[in-house]
């Protein structure tokens, strides 16, 4: 990550945003480069910089993504049985609840309407742990939006 010069003389600033995508742009010289660059590792650090929230996706569509991602880039390095499981907790618990909200409105509240929902239906304290890795792993609750002791606090009321 960081600056390329290219071929023609111009730079490219590339940078990993907070979802783990590239996030790059090219500009003619590299003074322009280096300040988006700067920009961008601000943002990163404010854990906005591709984290999906100023995109207009619901949770459904943000997993549908992460999914063709996780299984096409990590193919060789993380289990399919794994990607499995994480999709299945997704169907079956997380979809049905917050689906069709935007990712940017979901709130700890309504992320813990899916546990409150899977004890209801009698699922052990254990599947529900497994579903909160899969909705930290989707990034449906993101840093800026609350910070995880809020989060946690909130599962005990």
């Amino acid at each position: 990550m960081g600056l390329i010069q290219q071929p023609n003389g111009h730079y490219q600033a590339r940078i990993k945003g907070v979802d783990g995508r590239i996030v790059s742009e090219i500009f003619p010289t590299k003074r322009l480069a280096e300040q988006k660059l700067a920009d961008w590792k601000k943002e990163k650090r404010e854990s906005v910089l591709g984290s999906n929230l100023n995109r207009n996706l619901s949770v459904a569509q943000y997993f549908e993504e992460w999914w063709r991602d996780v299984s096409n880039e990590s193919s060789k390095q993380v289990q399919s049985g794994w990607r499995d499981i994480q999709k299945q907790y997704f169907r079956d618990y997380i979809d049905p609840v917050l689906g069709t909200y935007k990712l940017r409105v979901v709130t700890p509240q309504m992320v813990k309407r899916v546990f409150i929902e899977m004890a209801k239906a009698g699922r052990s304290p254990q599947t529900q742990g497994k579903s909160w890795i899969t909705t930290l792993d989707l990034g449906a609750l993101h840093p800026s939006r609350c910070n995880e002791r809020r989060f946690e606090t909130s599962l005990r009321a």
